[in-house]
């Protein structure tokens, strides 16, 4: 330690700093000042050539408001500083440069254009004018917890500065230059950019403007507070080249005229940290960040990070590249509003998953996600109370035509648009599941779908379990056209309502590998099915049992199968399903390799002019098992239609149950279903059964298909005399009945009373032996066939002779006619079904 005595008054100078007078007053004197200005000269040169910190406050903590009150014991001119970089005070400085602390630099500080191997180091001083170092040389720029200010221009200007190392840690920049506070534009940093703690601010431009910026290192923004007022960003980064992290955590940036954090077309080898309380608010069309056609090469890490714009898009990340994973989760927020979307993903290619676990999104303008034409390699999770509000026809959550390589995980999600689909995933490419399940929930309206799969295609399973989907006003789900590599699941109390004559669920041309399963799902539509699977093709089994439920509304049918194509087994056992105003079920034309299962429990209640089961066309290739617990219509005689439905084996235990139903319950009189029933009694052996199935067939003809009366009247005779040709044992019975009528009227009756007699061929008595009236009496009675009794024994000519003729050509007449019936009736001639 060193005394100099000036005036009277000691000042003590010692390696660590300069102390101050004991009494300030003597410094407004200029020769005492300029006195006072060679000795802080001198001890700064000494310091820079010993390679010692020149500290005018040694061991005290620097405020801002403390830098306001220094005066020339406290400063150092401008021009100083660059003498000493320019070694024109020094020939000889220390390798560590110039390093000072608690020093007021008067003027602006001018390095433009220096070369220079002098390091410059500042630590808590005071810039009066700032810092200009355009194009310089130096090894490095450090201006830790600094205030730099200017009135007009930029506080610091380094444009295309070549140095080894920039720091602004802690520094606050203050101006209201339109170019910006800190503006490092084309910067050639070849270590580290640190920012940490700094506090820039400008009303009228950047608050740091680093586009075109190049650094070898990392960038350290954390913790940082910037304000600008400019559209073209409070931070940008426009084009900016990063080799290691650009690392924003706990930043908070706010610009009122354009987007806090400008980074569009950065590169950045490792990653992007926008996390633990990072917070941009912005304005405008590009975004509160801005981060279109980035390419990053690590993670684009936002997790906890606060995005907000009330005039466009919260974070704008089109086109975006990234090598890993973008991390949007853990209380992640971003608020937009526009058309373009609260968070931006348009066309993004992501190497890894997009995360947004536990995020809340919100637009109430529109999207609060467009993520249209991204390709994810891995997964896209928005799952574990992933909130998103969006308002608009484009939809909540947007994701058109991505390609994702992993699974599309909901779970838990809740989603909400008040005059749109929730989610749109139209086209989407998922290579695994989507898993809408566990507690999702979607809430929208629009003909799209309050949740549109529309044409996706998925390389797993599509599970909603548990889930809850609702439109006001359209489809619930919409995956018309959907293909499905596995399984399609609505198990689990899932639940969807909708309003649409497209259904609620909407499955039309679907393609599934696997199972399709509602079990225990509930679905609602008071204007169209509650199902719609139109020409769907499911080459599992179809499983709308263990307590489904859909209740439907209009003529589609509360389920729409209609043209379906099914590999295994259908089954409706223990469901429900109602239509007021048209069919429960339209099953028409559809196809099942294996059982259809209508038992258990089984209710259907239709109402309309349509049959409660439309099961016209059906071809079901294993057996119908048929025992409703309840089938309803508000006309009995319109339960069912079956024209042409085709299955193995007896519907159900109880045939003759279907057999009264097809009698009762259909709109109409056809053969099919009838002759379909036969035929399997008579590939079981069961003839008599089957006699009865066309029994009930020609009744039922006659009653609803025959319109002439003379058509009906000798249906009616051939069904008591043949049973419809079906049980020619009638006119046998009767043709029997009419020879023992002959009989005893031969025996017993006129014959036996004078009406027969022995002929001139028979000489022994007048009278006819029991024998011979017999044989008479099978004369008259039987056709064809005579006994040559009455050539010994034959009518008289009396009166009882002739009432015995007279009845006996009857007799005949009639035993001809039943002969002719028995014959036609053995043959099948009178059969009309």
């Amino acid at each position: 330690m060193f005394m100099l005595l000036r005036s009277g008054q000691s000042q003590w100078v010692s390696a660590a700093g300069w102390l101050a007078p004991n009494d300030d007053s003597l410094l407004n004197d200029s020769v005492e000042g300029a006195g006072i200005l060679a000795d802080l000269t001198q001890l700064l040169v000494d310091h820079v050539t010993r390679g010692e910190l020149f500290d005018l406050a040694p061991g005290e903590a620097i405020h801002e408001a403390t830098m306001h009150t220094w005066g020339a014991d406290h400063t150092i001119p401008a021009k100083t500083i660059r003498d000493i970089l320019r070694r024109e005070l020094t020939q000889n400085p220390d390798p560590q440069g110039l390093r000072v602390r608690g020093v007021r630099i008067a003027g602006r500080l001018n390095l433009d254009r220096l070369s220079t191997d002098v390091a410059l180091e500042l630590f808590d001083c005071f810039l009066t004018e700032g810092l200009t170092a355009d194009d310089s040389h130096i090894p490095a720029l450090v201006l830790e917890g600094c205030l730099i200010q200017h009135p007009d221009e930029p506080s610091l200007k380094a444009r295309r500065i070549a140095t080894s190392a920039f720091s602004l840690k802690g520094s606050t920049v203050i101006s209201t230059a339109p170019s910006g506070s800190v503006v490092i534009s084309g910067a050639r940093i070849s270590g580290l950019l640190d920012c940490d703690g700094a506090v820039l601010r400008n009303s009228n431009g950047p608050a740091l403007n680093a586009d075109n910026m190049s650094v070898d290192h990392h960038v350290q923004l954390r913790g940082m507070q910037a304000r600008g007022g400019s559209p073209d960003g409070a931070v940008s980064l426009a084009a900016a080249q990063i080799k290691g992290s650009l690392n924003c955590a706990g930043a908070k940036i706010r610009n009122k005229k354009g987007p806090a954090l400008r980074a569009d077309g950065i590169q950045v080898d490792n990653h992007v940290l926008l996390r633990s309380g990072f917070m941009a608010h912005g304005s405008g069309p590009k975004g509160a960040a801005q981060l279109a056609a980035a390419r990053v090469k690590g993670q684009l890490n936002g997790i906890g990070g606060k995005f907000r714009n009330n005039s466009g898009p919260a974070l704008n990340a089109d086109t975006i590249q990234v090598g890993h994973h973008i991390l949007l989760s853990q209380r992640f927020e971003a608020y937009g509003r526009g058309s373009a979307g609260a968070v931006r993903l348009n066309a993004a290619h992501v190497g890894g998953s997009l995360n947004c676990d536990g995020a809340e999104l919100r637009n109430d303008n529109g999207p609060a996600l467009n993520a249209d034409g991204a390709v994810f390699e891995s997964s896209v999770w928005l799952r574990r109370r992933f909130k998103a509000h969006g308002n608009g026809g484009s939809g909540t959550v947007r994701l058109t035509g991505v390609k994702i390589g992993g699974q599309l995980g909901c779970d838990g999600a809740l989603l909400r648009n008040k005059s749109g689909p929730a989610l749109s995933a139209e086209s989407v490419q998922v290579g695994q599941h989507v898993l809408l399940r566990d507690k999702f929930e979607a809430h929208g309206t629009g003909s799209e779908g309050t949740v549109t799969l529309f044409a996706a295609q998925i390389g797993g399973s599509l599970n909603c379990n548990g889930g809850k989907i609702y439109s006001d006003a359209g489809p619930a789900l919409n995956a018309e056209s959907i293909q499905v590599t596995q399984h399609v699941l609505f198990r689990k109390k899932f639940e969807a309502h909708g309003s649409t004559g497209y259904g609620t669920v909407r499955l039309a041309a679907a393609r599934i590998s696997g199972v399709l399963s509602f079990e225990g799902a509930k679905l609602h539509n008071i204007d169209g099915p509650a199902l719609h699977a139109e020409l769907a093709e499911v080459d599992q089994h179809v499983l709308l049992h263990g307590g489904f439920e859909a209740h439907g509304g209009g003529d589609g049918g509360a389920v729409r199968l209609t043209v379906a194509r099914i590999g295994g087994m259908l089954s409706f056992a223990g469901s429900k399903l109602r239509n007021d105003d048209g069919p429960a079920l339209r099953a028409a034309g559809s196809q099942v390799s294996q059982r259809v299962l209508m038992d258990r429990g089984f209710e259907a209640q239709g109402g309309g002019s349509h049959a409660t089961l439309d099961m016209r066309d059906m071809k079901i290739s294993g057996r119908l098992l048929f025992a409703p617990a309840r089938l309803e219509h508000s006309n009995p005689s319109r339960l069912l239609t079956v024209e042409h439905l085709q299955y193995s084996g007896l519907p159900g235990e109880d045939w003759q149950a279907w057999l009264a139903l097809l009698r009762a319950a259909t709109p109409a009189y056809t053969a099919q279903p009838y002759q379909q029933l036969a035929a399997i009694h008579r590939a079981l052996g069961h003839d008599r059964e089957a006699r009865m199935v066309l029994i009930a067939q020609r009744r039922d003809q006659l009653r609803r298909a025959v319109s002439s009366s003379s058509e009906r009247a000798w249906g009616r005779f051939t069904g008591t005399t043949l049973g419809y040709g079906y049980q020619p044992w009638r006119a046998l019975i009767a043709l029997l009945a009419i020879v023992a009528i002959a009989v005893l009227l031969s025996v017993v009756g006129p014959g036996n009373h004078g009406g027969l007699a022995h002929t001139a061929k028979q000489t022994t008595g007048s009278s006819c032996s029991i024998v011979e009236r017999i044989g008479v009496g099978l004369d008259f009675g039987l056709p064809l066939i005579k006994t040559g009794a009455r050539n010994t024994c034959d009518v008289t000519g009396t009166t009882a002779g002739q009432t015995l003729t007279s009845i006996g050509w009857g007799l005949q007449a009639m035993a001809w006619g039943f002969a002719t019936l028995f014959v036609a009736g053995f043959t099948g001639a009178v059969r009309k079904t």
